[in-house]
Formats: structure tokens, sequence, C-alpha cells
């Protein structure tokens, strides 16, 4: 049971991870030009969705802490997961364009 909440946790990232990605890709466009209102409209969204994605990884870091007790390699995998949510989380917080 431990193992499918660290699958479901990596999941998450992974996901996160590619939120990641394409918003830092996004970001780096506009030095070529402006960016469109639909760019930013997009990366408005995906900054929203990597927030949700946050919060929703933090949940499920602490609901694993809470019920399987982890001790060893699988707490500091949690942690680890719960750690890299949060840097992908700070990292995009600065590419959204809500204060453009």
């Amino acid at each position: 049971m431990l193992k499918n909440k660290l699958e479901e946790i990596k999941k998450s990232v992974i996901e996160m991870g590619n939120y990641s990605l394409t918003m830092t890709k996004n970001a780096i466009a506009p030095l070529a030009g402006t960016v469109p209102d639909k760019a930013r409209e997009k990366m408005n969204e995906m900054e929203d969705v990597v927030n949700s994605l946050e919060l929703v990884i933090d949940e499920k870091c602490i609901s694993g802490l809470a019920c399987y007790q982890p001790e060893g390699g699988n707490l500091r995998r949690i942690l680890m997961y719960n750690k890299m949510a949060n840097d992908l989380a700070c990292r995009c917080h600065g590419y959204g364009c809500k204060n453009v």
C-alpha cells in the first residue's frame, strides 16, 4: 500500500515537472518579442495548475506520513517528493503573467 502511495505521489511530481518545463519554455519565448494575450492567459492557467498540484502533492505526502509512518528510504522519498514539489512551484511562480 505504501508503494502505491509513493507511485501516486511520483506521478503527480512528474506531471508538475512537465508543467514547469512548459512554463519555462514559454517564459523564454517573449525574449524574442512580445507576449500575445493568449500566451499570457495560458501561462496564468498553467501557474494555477502548478499551484494546485503543489497542494495535492503536499496533501498526499502528509497522508502518506500519517497513514503509513514510513521509515528509512521511504520516509526520505516522501520528503524528497514534497521538497521537489515546493521547489517547482517556487520556480514557476515567477513565470506567470498575472502581474504583467
